[in-house]
């Protein structure tokens, strides 16, 4: 009887033992010891084949983002070129006041593209056309370039060609007043 009791007590102070120092495995059977490492290995296979789903799901979001943002800029591209006739004339035309601004947005643009920069002392072509009313840019126009305020501020502009011969005897081509 005092050997049973021992017996009982010496494996409850093992165990607790062993529970604290992690070494419970060791009071398993062989067999106990086979399923716990089917489990862990079958949790191992589990975490491996969650990390692969959430990678490819990633990269489909990742993909799909990107398709998106190359749709979105070919779409306002293709607007931009049949709204404004970029096709037909590739130019820009812009009163003189502004050259030293557009020089300025005009360099930033051919360093991002990696072409040479113009200097600032550059002088542009002047154009055959002439701004009767060219009302002036307002800061609410440069922050929110949309193409519909763009629009409309082409619309409030009057732009007729330079030298059309109308008043031929005044060398700057308008009435006399």
């Amino acid at each position: 009887v005092r050997q049973a009791i021992w017996h009982r007590h010496s494996t409850a102070y093992t165990k607790e033992f062993l529970g604290e120092v992690d070494g419970l495995d060791l009071l398993l059977s062989a067999q106990e010891m086979l399923k716990h490492e089917a489990v862990k290995c079958i949790k191992r296979a589990v975490r491996q084949w969650l990390l692969k789903r959430r990678a490819r799901n990633r990269a489909r979001k990742c993909a799909m983002l990107v398709g998106s943002i190359i749709k979105g800029a070919m779409q306002r591209r293709q607007v931009m070129h049949q709204k404004f006739g970029l096709d037909e004339s590739p130019t820009v035309f812009f009163p003189a006041r502004y050259a030293s601004t557009f020089i300025s947005l005009l360099n930033m643009v051919l360093e991002r593209c990696g072409k040479p920069k113009l200097p600032k002392d550059h002088l542009f072509k002047a154009a055959p056309f002439i701004a009767v009313r060219f009302p002036p840019l307002d800061a609410e126009l440069c922050q929110k370039s949309s193409l519909l305020a763009i629009s409309r501020f082409g619309l409030r502009c009057l732009v007729r060609p330079l030298r059309r011969n109308r008043f031929r005897h005044h060398p700057w081509d308008g009435p006399l007043h």
